[in-house]
């Protein structure tokens, strides 16, 4: 796996966003900065040299030295092009992209604190979405991109990373790009909503960034930016513990996919997921200065992809991918309306007749509520719906659900 990878974090209006992006990305637009500045007096040395050089080659056609001129002009030829630096782009077309990437090396940055590059990759400049450059460049795979009037890009192992900061809106949004969803393009992305703390901040005991953390990343981001880039890719390996752990993970996944597993709606999602926590576990390994995923490393990186699952799973039912879902919260719209500590799923099945004709209809959505945590059920053993002559199975609500609904 490359050690690049997709992360949205979607946020309200106001929750600072921008200056937590301003801040991560500092170290890295100051030395990218330096870079141009170098590089301008490089081009501006190239230039008065190629100046000279045409120069001597106008003398010598002007006197016929044909033999001179051709070495002038072959001079001209080997003088390799200079590249202003770039790490970061944050609203490009698809494109631009692939030319960014091209110049630099094969490798870019996307990030913004605006969802704009989703509507870039829906096709606000074009009639259609253009994926392709998001596509492989997740996954290092080749692609060529031909332009009318300008010379074809080929690309051989494009690396693309991207970060984005959006209103949740622009996350429910994603849900009604049938293209973006049916050719991979949204699980490609580790998800964060964290939770909204508009209106809850305390401006009297708000507190500054531990300045020695700041500079410890800052320390790190730089060491790792200045790092030569080597000429073949650098092969992070596995220690037997890590390795172990990490299959145990993916295995006790797995079964989740099965098809009545709670994973199995999102299945392409953890796949990408499982990648991307091992590319999170190598990005560790290298920030660490190490040449080795230890256990410990490997440990943080899982924890990192179950803070991936558990946001996933908010996004999908922002999405409404599952039907249970949209019953789940009617649900607890009706308990919470009604106030209620706990009900049976007679009390439910009374009062939402038209969603659940039967108590059996309820069995899924009632599966549903205990395993998000919702509802915590008051009895011994699994599930029994339907029976007669016995008691219908009452549940406890959460009392965050009187507040506020799953959602």
């Amino acid at each position: 796996e490359p050690l690049n990878f997709y992360a949205v974090i979607a946020l309200p209006p106001s929750a600072g966003k921008s200056p937590v992006v301003k801040k991560m990305l500092g170290a890295i637009q100051a030395h990218e900065l330096a870079e141009r500045q170098d590089a301008a007096e490089r081009m501006a040395h190239v230039e008065q040299k190629r100046r000279i050089i045409e120069k001597a080659m106008k003398r010598a056609e002007d006197k016929g030295d044909m033999i001179e001129a051709q070495r002038g002009m072959a001079d001209l030829l080997a003088m390799p092009p200079v590249v202003v630096p770039r790490i970061i782009a944050n609203d490009a077309t698809p494109e631009a992209l692939a030319q960014l990437l091209h110049d630099q090396g094969e490798r870019i940055a996307l990030v913004s604190t605006e969802g704009g590059p989703f509507d870039i990759m829906a096709g606000r400049y074009s009639d259609r979405a253009n994926l392709d450059v998001y596509l492989q460049s997740w996954s290092g795979d080749t692609f060529s991109v031909d332009r009318i009037g300008r010379p074809s890009i080929t690309l051989a192992q494009p690396l693309m990373t991207v970060g984005l900061t959006v209103q949740p809106s622009v996350i429910t949004a994603l849900a009604d790009k049938d293209e973006f969803r049916g050719r991979g393009l949204t699980t490609r992305f580790m998800y964060s909503v964290p939770v909204d703390n508009v209106g809850h901040r305390d401006m009297y005991n708000m507190r500054a960034a531990d300045p020695r953390l700041a500079t410890m990343y800052e320390s790190v981001i730089l060491e790792l930016i200045r790092r030569p880039a080597p000429v073949a890719p650098t092969l992070i390996a596995i220690d037997p513990e890590a390795d172990v752990m990490y299959r145990t993970w993916r295995q006790s996944l797995e079964v989740r996919k099965r098809p009545t597993g709670d994973l199995r709606p999102m299945t392409e999602w953890v796949s990408k997921m499982e990648a991307t926590t091992i590319r999170v576990a190598g990005l560790l390994a290298v920030s660490d200065g190490k040449i080795r995923i230890d256990g410990a490393t490997m440990r943080k990186a899982i924890t990192i992809g179950l803070y991936w699952l558990a946001h996933a799973k908010l996004v999908h039912d922002m999405w409404q991918v599952d039907e249970r879902v949209t019953s789940a919260r009617a649900v607890l719209a009706w308990a919470a309306e009604r106030e209620l500590d706990s009900f049976t799923v007679r009390d439910v099945m009374r009062g939402m007749r038209k969603r659940f004709p039967t108590a059996e209809d309820t069995r899924e959505t009632i599966n549903l509520l205990i395993e998000r945590g919702w509802l915590m059920p008051m009895f011994d053993g699994a599930l029994v719906v339907g029976r007669r002559g016995s008691e219908s199975p009452e549940f406890r609500v959460h009392p965050q659900n009187k507040a506020k609904s799953c959602g």
